[in-house]
C-alpha cells in the first residue's frame, strides 16, 4: 500500500512541476514577445525621428552651415539604419538577435531615448538567456528559470 500512496504522489508532484515548468515557459515567451514588440515601436520611431531630420538637414541651402554631429550618434544611426526592422521579421529567435544589436545600438548612443543604461542591461540579459523549449539538459532549464 505505500508504494502505492507512493506513486500517487510522485504522479502529483510530477503533475504540478510540468504545469509549473508550462507556466514558466509561456511566461518566457510571454516577456520576450512583449519586450521584442515594444523595442520594435522604439526602433520604429527612434528610425522616423532620424529620417525627419536628415531631411531636414537636405534642405540647408547650399553653402549653408551644417549643425556638428558626434562622431559616436554619427556611427550608431548608420548601424541603426542598416539594421533590418524587428517587427519585419517573423522568426522569433532572429527577433531576438536583431532586438539585441538593437540595444547595442541605443547602449552605444550619447541619449538613449529615456531609457536608462540600467534597464537596457536588464532587458538584453532577458533576451540572451535560451528559450526554455529550446534547452534539452534539465539542470540548464532550472538555471534559466532561477534567471527569469
Amino acid at each position: 500500500m505505500a508504494t502505492a500512496q507512493e506513486k500517487a504522489v510522485d504522479e502529483m508532484y510530477k503533475g504540478i512541476a510540468l504545469q509549473l515548468y508550462q507556466g514558466v515557459l509561456n511566461g518566457q515567451k510571454g516577456a520576450v514577445d512583449n519586450i521584442t514588440s515594444q523595442m520594435a515601436k522604439v526602433q520604429r520611431n527612434l528610425v522616423l525621428n532620424m529620417q525627419q531630420q536628415m531631411s531636414g538637414m537636405q534642405q540647408i541651402p547650399q553653402g549653408g552651415q551644417m549643425p556638428p554631429m558626434d562622431p559616436k550618434m554619427l556611427e550608431a544611426m548608420q548601424k541603426l539604419m542598416k539594421l533590418p526592422m524587428i517587427d519585419s521579421i517573423a522568426d522569433r529567435q532572429k527577433k531576438i538577435e536583431i532586438t539585441i544589436e538593437f540595444i547595442d545600438i541605443l547602449e552605444n548612443m550619447p541619449s538613449s531615448n529615456g531609457m536608462d543604461a540600467k534597464t537596457l542591461a536588464q532587458t538584453k540579459e532577458i533576451l540572451t538567456l535560451p528559450l526554455l523549449d529550446t534547452v534539452k539538459n534539465p539542470y540548464e532549464k532550472i538555471n534559466i528559470i532561477k534567471s527569469l
